[in-house]
Protein backbone atom coordinates (compact mmCIF):
# COMPACT_ATOMS: atom_id res chain seq x y z
CA UNK A 1 0.00 0.00 0.00
CA UNK A 2 1.48 3.54 -0.47
CA UNK A 3 1.55 6.72 1.48
CA UNK A 4 0.63 8.46 -1.20
CA UNK A 5 -1.93 11.00 -0.52
CA UNK A 6 -5.00 11.05 -3.27
CA UNK A 7 -6.37 14.23 -4.98
CA UNK A 8 -9.60 13.93 -5.92
CA UNK A 9 -11.31 16.07 -9.06
CA UNK A 10 -14.54 17.63 -8.85
CA UNK A 11 -15.93 19.47 -11.43
CA UNK A 12 -19.45 21.53 -11.74
CA UNK A 13 -21.32 23.20 -14.84
CA UNK A 14 -21.57 26.69 -14.53
CA UNK A 15 -23.89 28.97 -16.09
CA UNK A 16 -22.57 29.12 -19.17
CA UNK A 17 -21.85 25.92 -19.81
CA UNK A 18 -18.18 25.69 -18.76
CA UNK A 19 -16.69 23.72 -15.96
CA UNK A 20 -15.16 24.45 -12.83
CA UNK A 21 -12.84 22.15 -10.94
CA UNK A 22 -11.08 22.32 -7.80
CA UNK A 23 -9.37 19.26 -5.64
CA UNK A 24 -9.63 18.00 -2.20
CA UNK A 25 -7.03 15.81 -0.49
CA UNK A 26 -7.60 12.97 0.94
CA UNK A 27 -4.89 12.06 3.18
CA UNK A 28 -2.14 13.50 5.34
CA UNK A 29 1.23 12.29 3.54
CA UNK A 30 1.55 13.41 0.06
CA UNK A 31 4.64 13.18 -2.00
CA UNK A 32 5.97 9.96 0.30
CA UNK A 33 5.69 6.31 -1.03
CA UNK A 34 7.05 3.42 0.56
CA UNK A 35 8.14 5.47 3.80
CA UNK A 36 10.20 7.96 1.41
CA UNK A 37 9.22 11.41 1.40
CA UNK A 38 10.20 13.90 -1.33
CA UNK A 39 12.50 16.61 -0.85
CA UNK A 40 10.39 18.89 -3.50
CA UNK A 41 9.57 22.31 -2.58
CA UNK A 42 6.01 23.85 -3.22
CA UNK A 43 5.59 27.37 -3.97
CA UNK A 44 1.56 27.34 -2.64
CA UNK A 45 0.28 25.76 -0.19
CA UNK A 46 -2.84 24.69 -0.75
CA UNK A 47 -5.34 26.61 1.77
CA UNK A 48 -8.89 25.27 0.82
CA UNK A 49 -10.24 22.53 -1.57
CA UNK A 50 -13.68 22.62 -0.85
CA UNK A 51 -16.04 23.87 -3.90
CA UNK A 52 -18.48 25.90 -1.98
CA UNK A 53 -15.06 27.90 -0.47
CA UNK A 54 -13.38 28.44 -3.86
CA UNK A 55 -16.52 29.28 -6.11
CA UNK A 56 -17.31 32.70 -3.67
CA UNK A 57 -13.88 33.88 -5.00
CA UNK A 58 -14.60 35.90 -8.49
CA UNK A 59 -11.93 34.44 -10.14
CA UNK A 60 -13.01 31.09 -9.74
CA UNK A 61 -16.12 31.94 -11.72
CA UNK A 62 -14.53 33.15 -14.40
CA UNK A 63 -15.06 31.27 -18.06
CA UNK A 64 -12.72 28.89 -19.23
CA UNK A 65 -11.44 28.22 -15.58
CA UNK A 66 -10.78 24.74 -15.19
CA UNK A 67 -9.06 24.54 -11.64
CA UNK A 68 -8.88 26.92 -9.11
CA UNK A 69 -8.28 26.68 -5.54
CA UNK A 70 -7.55 28.99 -2.23
CA UNK A 71 -3.88 29.25 -1.51
CA UNK A 72 -1.47 30.48 0.51
CA UNK A 73 2.50 31.57 -0.37
CA UNK A 74 4.80 29.48 1.05
CA UNK A 75 7.15 32.34 2.73
CA UNK A 76 9.61 29.68 4.06
CA UNK A 77 10.37 28.42 0.28
CA UNK A 78 10.17 31.70 -1.42
CA UNK A 79 12.74 33.58 1.36
CA UNK A 80 15.11 30.49 0.74
CA UNK A 81 15.35 30.61 -3.22
CA UNK A 82 18.26 30.90 -4.64
CA UNK A 83 19.13 30.86 -8.47
CA UNK A 84 18.79 27.52 -10.21
CA UNK A 85 16.35 26.08 -7.79
CA UNK A 86 13.57 23.91 -8.51
CA UNK A 87 10.37 23.58 -6.81
CA UNK A 88 6.70 22.97 -7.75
CA UNK A 89 4.22 25.88 -8.16
CA UNK A 90 1.45 23.48 -5.96
CA UNK A 91 1.09 20.17 -4.58
CA UNK A 92 0.15 17.62 -7.73
CA UNK A 93 1.48 19.79 -10.48
CA UNK A 94 3.27 18.08 -12.93
CA UNK A 95 6.10 20.43 -13.87
CA UNK A 96 8.84 22.08 -11.70
CA UNK A 97 10.28 25.65 -12.01
CA UNK A 98 13.97 26.71 -11.74
CA UNK A 99 14.30 30.41 -10.74
CA UNK A 100 16.43 32.49 -13.15
CA UNK A 101 16.30 35.29 -11.36
CA UNK A 102 15.11 37.55 -8.41
CA UNK A 103 14.97 41.08 -8.45
CA UNK A 104 13.32 43.78 -5.64
CA UNK A 105 12.76 46.75 -6.86
CA UNK A 106 11.74 48.21 -3.21
CA UNK A 107 12.55 46.93 -0.02
CA UNK A 108 9.40 44.93 0.26
CA UNK A 109 8.81 44.15 -3.56
CA UNK A 110 10.25 41.15 -5.34
CA UNK A 111 9.55 39.56 -8.43
CA UNK A 112 10.96 35.92 -9.51
CA UNK A 113 11.17 34.68 -12.94
CA UNK A 114 11.29 30.91 -13.69
CA UNK A 115 11.82 28.46 -16.60
CA UNK A 116 9.32 25.42 -16.65
CA UNK A 117 10.55 21.92 -17.07
CA UNK A 118 7.02 21.35 -19.33
CA UNK A 119 8.21 24.36 -21.69
CA UNK A 120 7.59 28.08 -21.18
CA UNK A 121 7.73 30.59 -18.50
CA UNK A 122 6.58 31.75 -15.42
CA UNK A 123 6.77 35.02 -13.33
CA UNK A 124 5.67 35.60 -10.00
CA UNK A 125 5.51 38.90 -7.88
CA UNK A 126 5.45 39.54 -4.45
CA UNK A 127 4.79 43.02 -2.26
CA UNK A 128 4.99 42.72 1.75
CA UNK A 129 4.15 45.42 3.77
CA UNK A 130 0.67 45.85 5.15
CA UNK A 131 -0.42 42.72 3.94
CA UNK A 132 0.72 40.18 1.41
CA UNK A 133 0.06 41.19 -2.42
CA UNK A 134 0.60 38.23 -4.87
CA UNK A 135 0.47 38.21 -8.66
CA UNK A 136 1.71 35.94 -11.44
CA UNK A 137 1.30 33.60 -14.25
CA UNK A 138 3.33 30.54 -15.71
CA UNK A 139 2.85 29.46 -19.06
CA UNK A 140 3.61 25.21 -18.55
CA UNK A 141 3.43 24.27 -22.12
CA UNK A 142 0.82 22.01 -22.96
CA UNK A 143 0.32 21.58 -19.63
CA UNK A 144 -1.63 24.64 -18.76
CA UNK A 145 -1.61 28.05 -17.95
CA UNK A 146 -1.66 29.42 -14.58
CA UNK A 147 -2.55 32.31 -12.84
CA UNK A 148 -2.22 33.24 -9.17
CA UNK A 149 -3.86 36.79 -7.92
CA UNK A 150 -4.77 38.48 -4.51
CA UNK A 151 -8.71 37.88 -4.18
CA UNK A 152 -9.46 40.10 -0.79
CA UNK A 153 -7.21 40.44 2.70
CA UNK A 154 -5.88 36.89 3.66
CA UNK A 155 -7.37 35.50 0.34
CA UNK A 156 -4.78 34.27 -2.48
CA UNK A 157 -6.40 32.25 -5.32
CA UNK A 158 -4.24 30.33 -8.00
CA UNK A 159 -6.30 28.98 -11.34
CA UNK A 160 -5.72 27.23 -14.69
CA UNK A 161 -7.49 28.55 -17.26
CA UNK A 162 -7.76 26.92 -20.90
CA UNK A 163 -5.74 27.79 -23.88
CA UNK A 164 -9.05 27.95 -25.37
CA UNK A 165 -10.10 31.41 -23.55
CA UNK A 166 -7.76 33.47 -25.28
CA UNK A 167 -8.67 31.96 -28.34
CA UNK A 168 -11.84 33.26 -28.24
CA UNK A 169 -11.29 36.70 -27.69
CA UNK A 170 -11.96 38.94 -30.13
CA UNK A 171 -9.87 42.03 -31.55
Amino acid sequence: ASNMDMVTLYCSILLLGMPMCWARRSAPNQGCTRGKCSKTSFLFKTKSYDGPAVTTIPQCRQDWVLLCMQVRLNTRVLDRLTVGRKIKLFRGADFTMKLTSRQNSLPSSFSYSFDVSAGGTGAIAVQRGRGLSVYGSVNAGDRGLYFVESCGPGCVVLYQRDRKFFDSLED
